[in-house]
């Protein structure tokens, strides 16, 4: 009797390791093209060579303008960096690129041996994307313009719609200076269609809009940052329109409820 169970259980164990490996879902192939990490903070390109082999690049940037930057070949889904020149082989940063819905989720494998492409605030690690071609450096640029257009044709209330759709469609794939730019030409919009409100919302998005003055822009951000960032005065200007504009929305309030016809107490 127990040698009869002990063949059943080895058949059961010879049927369901085939059915588990076979029910088991494959990895999906990395794909040639060119990702974007969130925030417009890297990029990573696959591309393929000649001989067939999956070449990739990747570059980061981090605070103070730190940055990292790789190049070398994937295998599967582990890339391996090309040796530097102080490098043995067995010193090669090792990365894996995994598939993560729509993003390549990268993770570093050797520490150690990666930071050596890395500066001190820098890293790889992050969900890199395809943009979607309403959000292509060049799709960017043509809505950017449109923009304009519709508000120097003082089509203000469309030109506002206009960049709330690009920061809504596109906001992953847009460094954060670019993000407070829009939100500085979106907010001035939005002042003249008669919205000083959401003009003032819009601001309080920026980095600039968070702070009173440059003294804590400077406390707020990495010196490099500071030093680049270009849009303080117009948006500390935009955000003066807007608090008069409600001010003089108030006034006149006031001003309408105690005029004639007013009730008298």
């Amino acid at each position: 009797m127990l040698a009869v169970m002990r063949l059943l259980i080895w058949a059961m164990l010879l049927w369901t390791v085939p059915l588990a490996v076979a029910g088991a879902a494959p990895d999906k192939a990395l794909e040639s093209g060119t990702y974007i990490r969130t925030g417009d903070t890297g990029t990573l390109t696959l591309r393929r060579a000649r001989t067939g082999a999956l070449e990739f690049e990747l570059d980061t940037l981090g605070a103070n303008a730190h940055e990292c930057s790789a190049a070398g070949q994937v295998s599967g889904r582990i890339a391996t960096t090309l040796a530097l020149s102080d490098e043995r082989p067995n010193e090669v940063c090792r990365l894996d690129f995994q598939i993560q819905g729509p993003h390549i989720r990268v993770r570093v494998l050797t520490s150690d041996n990666c930071s050596r492409h890395c500066g001190a605030r820098a890293a790889f690690e992050g969900d890199y994307s395809k943009p979607p071609a309403n959000c292509t450096t060049t799709a960017v640029a043509q809505r950017r313009a449109q923009f304009l257009k519709q508000y120097h044709a003082k089509q203000h209330a469309l030109a506002a719609q206009s960049a709330e759709a690009l920061l809504k469609d596109c906001s992953d794939f847009l460094f954060w200076f670019t993000q407070d730019s829009i939100r500085s030409d979106l907010a001035l919009a939005q002042l003249r269609a008669g919205q000083p409100k959401a003009c003032l919302a819009t601001l309080e998005q920026t980095a600039a809009g968070k702070v009173a003055d440059q003294e804590g822009l400077r406390a707020a951000l990495p010196p490099v940052e500071y030093d680049s960032y270009e849009w303080a005065n117009a948006i500390w200007h935009n955000r003066r329109l807007c608090q008069q504009a409600i001010s003089s929305s108030v006034v006149r309030q006031d001003q309408g409820r105690n005029g004639p016809g007013a009730a008298r107490p």
